[in-house]
């Protein structure tokens, strides 16, 4: 065969691949002994036909075509290793240029290159989280409202009640607009869904606004409504709107809903709604004593005497949440400053392959709920083209940022142990429920492959927390350089970045 490489971008090479007239015959050959016992050729036996009589009555380009895919398929592994290519995903044949001689283009995609920069100058700022009293106090209140019983309200609706309402709502559309939305599979939030009513049938003349048509959107009569500040549901905006509203008023409001709104089809436009108050309620909450503290349940096996015990308790809880949250979002800003000094080039190929195992772990998440991808992707109306699409920026990332980490950790000489793994597993076999859990988690981490998962998410673990020392001026000596860093804080996070905790149940 002849073979010219072609440069490509993105650590990708092209084969322009010739086969010869040895190699062509081969595969002829080859393609007659099987379709020779396929076909009767009148005055042959079956599969007795010489091979110059077969293709008289078939046709030469018949052995051509038999089995094409696979010819190509070989060959192409041969010029893979002819040309001592090292290619990370298979090699894709991407057109055939001529079938005499057979002639055609592959893509082989090969290994990434990284050049990781300066990463030892890396410095980012960390700012240790705080709680707040209001903070506080929200909680405990947000306990005091748990149990306790709506009552009605004979006043003006405030944020916190509980309404009951009658809701309409509509947005003006051009025609073909409207019928766009009709078509539409329902709203993302589970709404109505939509229903064209034509506001006027003459066309628009010169001089005239063009036609529009009502789609209603919003249709629910005695519906339970909790009043809360901020809340975007049927749009941003819509609580607001109601609070000073009395039992058994009526409102017409609206509002101008913005271009990035959750909800498809409202996006950008001007929302028009009627809403009538029927009811208000309120709740009486229990004073904060500790006599209710000692009434509360949900927390376990602790109990609370007082107050002060119990406020204590939230603002710890709150504490532990906030640094967990600020150390995952510090360690992304770290690993985009990484990604900011680093060169990194990769075949597109990896984000097809990242973007198929989210996909599938999204499928296998929602079939344990008693659904499927396949079927959520129908509800919504979105195809596998715009699901692929839409998980597209996150396998960038999760790409992008695996190979960073396996990158440094390979420069850094950093590695697990066999004590560190052992008890890595022990610690998740620990934390099964129960015996029969703890048993099963036994038998998977007895697996190399299960034992190589928990190596990789413990070295990624090491070069993460390498990688943070070093953003905070703490590597080498232990000291800090400035007000990156403070010694009280702990900002090493115990989940491993581009790596997820295993899970054997």
């Amino acid at each position: 065969m002849k073979i010219t490489p072609e440069d490509m971008p993105d650590r990708q090479v092209g084969l322009l691949i010739e086969l010869d007239e040895a190699e062509i015959e081969e595969h002829k050959q080859r393609s007659y002994r099987k379709l020779v016992q396929r076909y009767t050729i009148p005055g042959f036996r079956r599969g007795k036909a010489p091979r110059i009589i077969f293709e008289r009555h078939v046709g030469a380009d018949v052995l051509i075509q038999d089995d094409i895919e696979a010819l190509l398929e070989r060959t192409l592994a041969q010029a893979v290793q002819q040309q001592e290519l090292e290619p990370i995903a298979q090699p894709q044949v991407t057109d055939i240029e001529s079938m005499d001689p057979i002639t055609f283009r592959a893509t082989v995609p090969l290994h990434p290159e990284i050049e990781l920069g300066d990463y030892a100058s890396i410095r980012v700022d960390w700012e240790t989280p705080e709680i707040t009293d209001d903070q506080v106090e929200s909680v405990l209140d947000d306990l005091r409202r748990r149990g306790a019983p709506w009552e009605p309200a004979d006043r003006p609706v405030q944020f916190g009640d509980l309404l009951t309402i009658d809701a309409g709502g509509y947005v003006d559309e051009a025609p073909d607009e409207a019928a766009d939305a009709s078509s539409a599979a329902g709203d993302d939030d589970g709404a109505p869904s939509d229903t064209p009513q034509a506001d006027g049938d003459a066309p628009a003349g010169e001089g005239e606004s063009a036609p529009t048509e009502r789609r209603v959107f919003l249709d629910e009569t005695g519906i339970s409504y909790l009043a809360q500040e901020s809340v975007t549901y049927p749009a941003p905006g819509f609580p607001e709107r109601l609070v000073g509203m009395s039992a058994d008023e009526t409102r017409e409001f609206s509002i101008s809903v913005p271009d990035d709104f959750t909800i498809r089809n409202l996006n950008g436009k001007e929302a028009h709604f009627t809403v009538t108050v029927r009811e208000v309620k309120e709740q009486n909450l229990p004073e904060m004593d500790d006599e209710w503290v000692q009434s509360l349940e949900g927390f376990g096996d602790d109990a609370f005497e007082t107050v002060d015990a119990l406020r204590d308790r939230v603002r710890s809880d709150m504490t532990e949440r906030a640094e967990t949250q600020a150390r995952a979002e510090y360690e992304e800003r770290v690993l985009d400053s990484l990604a900011g000094v680093a060169t990194v080039a990769y075949p597109p190929v990896m984000i097809d392959m990242e973007i198929d195992r989210i996909l599938q772990d999204q499928d296998e998440q929602m079939r344990g709920m008693g659904t499927s991808l396949a079927a959520y992707a129908q509800n919504i109306g979105q195809g596998v083209d715009g699901l692929r699409d839409s998980v597209r920026p996150q396998a960038e990332t999760r790409v992008l940022r695996g190979l960073l980490i396996t990158d440094l950790a390979e420069e850094a000489g950093l590695e697990a142990s066999d004590e560190e793994i052992d008890e890595d597993v022990a610690r998740v076999v620990a934390s099964q429920p129960d015996e029969a859990a703890r048993e099963q988690a036994r038998q998977v981490f007895e697996r190399e492959e299960a034992r190589d998962t928990v190596q990789r998410r413990l070295v990624a673990r090491k070069t993460m927390d390498m990688l943070v020392e070093i953003a905070r001026g703490q590597r080498d000596d232990g000291s800090a350089d400035g007000p990156a860093a403070d010694a009280d804080d702990q900002a090493v996070s115990e989940e491993a970045a581009a790596s997820d905790e295993e899970n054997p149940g």
